[in-house]
């Protein structure tokens, strides 16, 4: 540690990334969770990945594509693949707004160079949480997300990081660059089971399973957000958030609900048209879109990991709808700590029975259970910080 009182904490994790209300959120949440709980100086290191190059495409591809593109328009060829629904939604600039407002950050960087400069500052670094190891995600800078820019006197520590998806997606080169940054941790800790599983089996390293930053930084700041900025939010009945597609799969939820005579409402984003009949969409401010969660009375529909982390401290009945292009072990995993497993729905059939039956959760119980995981996860997240820590990174043995 350098010669100073107060240890200096960097955080890294994907909270630059656009429309997104949980990346902002639970990067918020860790923040306040850390500067709350240790004597620090704590900020995120405000990383800007590089785009990743683009692959040379030959002229007689781009041709080729062009004139299948021109025969679609003209129906002489017929669409083969499923149509996405992709809508043009304005407003952005509110997730860089709770940014400024609710995340202490360096200067943008962008670079490894930058980023080891950047370290010299640092006693300690947590990467988490979120999706940090999802190579799909970071593919050319994902070492970076494994920390491998810091000087070996600074002290490395996962807290739920994520690989996304059940499956490791590195070849062996990534694999080793990987598993020899993971040696030098003090403390890995992951969102999900299949990331112990991950780590044991890919890395030889022990990871600890905890709660995502949201849940454990628990209710109370997330409540402060929303009371400072729009305390009195109009209520709906029923709310749905859906990350992937547009609306595209989700119309028949919204048919449903409407046809048992409830209100529903979008809190992705919003919509609005002028007076010459053009409609345009916008992104809600990050404290409306959780305060419109928050105001629900009767269920939250989604695909959401973050929508079902908040509709959980809420106290919300929720009901979700896997997408296998976002990873589903993360929310399976959460699910089955809790026994909410059968909020999971797959089939239109089941998904009119909880919407009719108004499906209730006992919160009672899932509250026991989420107070003694938070107690586990403060544990592991303190402990890794402080100077002579329990939790020491440990290589896992064979057999």
């Amino acid at each position: 540690m350098l010669d100073r009182e107060i240890m200096k904490i960097g955080i890294l994790n994907l909270q630059y990334t656009r429309f997104n209300y949980g990346a902002v959120l639970q990067a918020a949440a860790l923040e306040d969770f850390i500067r709350k709980n240790v004597a620090c100086e704590v900020e995120h290191i405000n990383y800007i990945p590089p785009k990743a190059p683009q692959p040379k495409i030959s002229l007689m591809t781009r041709l080729r594509w062009k004139g299948i593109g021109l025969l679609r328009r003209l129906s002489i060829i017929k669409e083969t693949r499923p149509q996405v629904c992709v809508m043009a939604v304005k407003n952005a600039e509110v997730f860089e707004i709770f940014r400024q407002e609710w995340l202490t950050r360096t200067k943008a960087l962008c670079g490894l160079s930058e980023l080891e400069e950047a370290s010299k500052h640092y006693d300690a670094v947590v990467v988490g949480s979120d999706q940090v190891w999802r190579l799909a995600y970071t593919s050319h800078t994902f070492p970076a997300f494994f920390l491998s820019f810091l000087p070996d006197r600074c002290r490395r520590i996962a807290y739920a990081a994520s690989f996304g998806t059940d499956q490791w997606e590195g070849d062996d080169v990534v694999t080793a660059v990987a598993a020899a940054c993971l040696k030098k941790f003090r403390a890995v800790s992951v969102r999900e089971k299949s990331g112990m599983d991950i780590c044991r089996d890919k890395f030889g390293i022990a990871a600890t399973h905890v709660l995502d930053p949201a849940l454990l930084v628990g209710r109370s700041f997330f409540d402060s957000i929303i009371d400072k900025a729009d305390p009195e939010i109009k209520a709906s009945d029923f709310v749905y958030y859906k990350l992937r597609g547009g609306m595209c799969g989700f119309n028949d939820v919204q048919k449903l609900i409407a046809g048992l005579g409830h209100s529903i409402e979008d809190i992705y984003y919003g919509s609005a048209t002028s007076s010459s009949g053009e409609t345009t969409h916008y992104y809600h401010p990050v404290a409306s879109w959780l305060g419109k969660l928050r105001a629900c009375k009767k269920m939250l529909v989604t695909d959401s990991f973050h929508g079902i982390c908040f509709a959980i401290l809420f106290e919300k009945d929720f009901i979700w709808i896997p997408n296998p292009g976002a990873g589903t072990s993360r929310l399976e995993s959460l699910l089955g700590l809790l026994g909410l497993e059968d909020r999971k729905c797959t089939n239109f059939a089941k998904m009119q029975r909880m919407v009719k039956s108004e499906s209730r959760i006992d919160y009672v119980q899932v509250s026991a259970q989420l107070a003694t995981l938070r107690n586990d996860s403060e544990r592991f997240l303190l402990s890794a910080l402080k100077k002579q820590g329990i939790y020491e990174n440990s290589v896992c043995n064979d057999g």
